[in-house]
């Protein structure tokens, strides 16, 4: 199931993936059942990732997509106002 921004996602694992290095400090920004809104999708490199709002992230894909379930698509009025803030000139 592909993600895109405005979609509501649950928290699903904060453990650490087993082929990757832990790094404690950004699975501390993560709660297992916890509610995030996706700010940004990353499908690429067989690895998507993640952003969320409000939530810091590592460099690159942000958080690893496997981390997370969608609970919710985004809505419309959401996606519209994100193609018209992407449309105005900055």
């Amino acid at each position: 199931m592909a993600f895109q921004p405005g979609d509501l996602v649950v928290c699903v694992s904060t453990r650490p993936h087993p082929t990757c290095q832990p790094n404690p400090w950004t699975l501390e920004k993560l709660a297992e059942g916890a509610y995030y809104r996706v700010g940004a999708y990353f499908p690429n490199r067989g690895k998507p990732g993640l952003q969320l709002i409000g939530v810091d992230h590592r460099p690159g894909n942000g958080w690893c997509a496997w981390r997370f379930h969608k609970v919710e698509p985004a809505d419309e009025q959401f996606t519209k106002q994100l193609r018209v803030r992407k449309l105005e000139p900055a």
